[in-house]
């Protein structure tokens, strides 16, 4: 019966989402054997507390074959970018959330060696211990609010193979002492391998252009290196936007006309200590900061030092 029929909570959310995805588009609302099939897919996680089509199938005792619930995935038309636009404002309009703060992230995920039907898998150099490992990477847009986090939006990277296989062979022609006017240029980019800085862009337009009922504070933390250029493509997608970038500590800013290392001036600058609270949670923290000209960003920012008291490490 749990099976058959799911869970009263479970229906009421899946029938809550068929109910804005007809709002945006009423040609892709949910069809009833596709609702039934999300609902037992909740279900499955709730119980299983993982994706896996075959755990499911032993969850359902036999009721289900794994191709078959793998099938509907693969097989059936539903708009998934509108099924986790539902599912996000389905979220943000049952906490009351009015405002929030965009963090973009990327993570790699491990496969098997053997992989050769799941998308986007590449060698991935493994930062814990050397050498390389078949993977994915994940390019994510975060909604970070007082009351919680939830993903808004996703993206694949691959790199570009052509353009990969030539860094290999500059590399190897630059350790033979091969100038520059000798070596290869670098090939043109396939627009079918676009670059994290790319798909940042695009997640971050999809974005704004999707979820015109939040008011979001528009503050972007960049988490990986931020790029000048980035920045300005930033700017460029609305005038208001607000920017946080997460500066390195051996970034150079001017100080008194000297361009000294960042993390060395707040080293020895005091701060201000107060009592802050972060997720209905008192804490404490000291913080420094200062308007600085950054070297890598060709201007004048003010440069933020923050440091938490359970925390040795200053974050800039």
């Amino acid at each position: 019966m749990i099976i058959g029929d799911s869970l009263p909570f479970i229906q009421d959310y899946v029938l809550a989402l068929n109910a804005a995805i007809k709002e945006q588009s009423p040609d892709a609302a949910l069809t009833r054997i596709q609702r039934y099939w999300l609902s037992f897919v909740i279900l499955g996680l709730l119980v299983t507390n993982t994706l896996c089509w075959a755990r499911f199938e032993r969850f359902s005792c036999g009721t289900y074959a794994m191709s078959s619930i793998c099938w509907m995935f693969k097989k059936a038309k539903v708009a998934w970018n509108l099924l986790l636009y539902a599912s996000v404002i389905k979220i943000i309009e049952h906490y009351g959330i009015k405002s929030g703060v965009l963090v973009i992230d990327d993570t790699d995920s491990a496969r098997s060696k053997n992989t050769t039907q799941i998308a986007r898998v590449h060698k991935i150099r493994d930062k814990k211990r050397s050498g390389f490992y078949s993977g994915q990477n994940l390019v994510f847009l975060l909604l970070v609010t007082d009351k919680l986090s939830v993903p808004v939006g996703f993206s694949f990277y691959e790199p570009d193979p052509v353009i990969t296989a030539w860094k290999i062979e500059d590399k190897r022609l630059r350790k033979k002492g091969v100038a520059k006017s000798f070596r290869p240029p670098i090939p043109e980019r396939n627009p079918d391998y676009p670059t994290k800085i790319a798909l940042s862009l695009k997640l971050l337009n999809e974005f704004t252009k999707g979820f015109h009922l939040l008011e979001s504070k528009r503050s972007l933390r960049i988490i990986f290196t931020a790029v000048k250029n980035f920045l300005m493509a930033l700017l460029n997608l609305q005038d208001n936007l607000r920017l946080l970038v997460k500066l390195k500590k051996t970034q150079l800013i001017n100080v008194n006309g000297k361009f000294t290392p960042v993390g060395d001036f707040f080293a020895s600058y005091s701060g201000k200590t107060e009592e802050v609270t972060l997720r209905h949670t008192p804490k404490k923290i000291t913080y420094r900061s200062a308007k600085f000209k950054v070297k890598s960003h060709d201007k004048r920012l003010y440069v933020i030092a923050i440091k938490h008291e359970d925390e040795e490490d200053t974050v800039i």
